[in-house]
């Protein structure tokens, strides 16, 4: 995703490229790899990640 939206940035105004970057953090942060990551994170532990 990001290799993604520095290729559609790179010509993109300001407005859109932050437009872009909204709807990608938002579908990144229902992974269950993130959920995972930021569980461990709080438990103070290694995150097992499942790329999912």
């Amino acid at each position: 995703m990001t290799k993604r939206l520095l290729t559609l940035n790179a010509s993109a105004d300001f407005a859109t490229a932050l437009e872009g970057e909204g709807m990608a953090q938002s579908l990144n942060f229902t992974t269950e790899d993130t959920k995972e990551a930021v569980k461990a994170f709080l438990e103070k532990r290694p995150p097992t990640c499942t790329s999912r």
